[in-house]
């Protein structure tokens, strides 16, 4: 009889700041109506005592790790994201983003979309935005990137992704897109650009 197989540890997280706050309700109530086995975690990207306290109580707050107070915007916290869940236990962490509303239960979806990454060696799912990153670039002047994506010689005609909204296999990428996310100069979609 074979032995049945241990349902991977999916760590379903997004992250917030005070301004933000407000956003998770409609994800968290999404998430209650229609995937009541997904249990939210929230990474604190710089929220007031009231609203850390009320995560908090709910068992739902990812304290902002040591040293990572005052990062001039929310999104180097999300590129940190690995630091957030770093001592969790987890086979995969998936983003949503705070302003996301979930319309069916993704968990079983998620459960098969991890097997098949496992199957095939994959450590990254995520969504293609239906522009390349040269088209993309045209779209909102990132220069930054654009010598970035010069100097690793990157195909300008792969498809650009959509960070808000993935799932991840590797912690070593995580800490990868943090990294290259603290070099990146403030300017539009920086953290989504590190992430591509």
């Amino acid at each position: 009889m074979p032995i049945p197989a241990v349902p991977p540890s999916i760590c379903v997280v997004t992250g917030a700041d005070y301004r933000q706050f407000e956003q998770l309700f409609l994800l968290m109530g999404s998430l209650r109506r229609h995937c009541p086995g997904l249990a939210l975690h929230v990474c604190d990207f710089g929220l007031t005592d009231p609203q850390r306290h009320f995560l908090r109580r709910k068992g739902m707050l990812l304290e902002m790790p040591a040293g990572m107070e005052g990062r001039p915007h929310p999104w180097h916290y999300k590129a940190a994201l690995g630091r957030y869940v770093a001592n969790l236990s987890w086979d995969a962490v998936v983003w949503l983003d705070a302003d996301l509303i979930v319309l069916t239960d993704i968990g079983p979806r998620l459960a098969e979309l991890y097997a098949g990454m496992r199957e095939c060696g994959h450590i990254l799912a995520v969504a293609g935005t239906g522009a390349t990153i040269g088209e993309q670039l045209t779209i909102e002047r990132a220069p930054q990137f654009a010598s970035l994506v010069t100097r690793f010689d990157l195909d300008r005609r792969a498809l650009y992704v959509n960070s808000g909204f993935f799932l991840c296999r590797s912690a070593e990428f995580l800490l990868q897109w943090s990294a290259l996310c603290d070099t990146m100069t403030i300017e539009t979609l920086f953290e989504q650009n590190a992430f591509n």
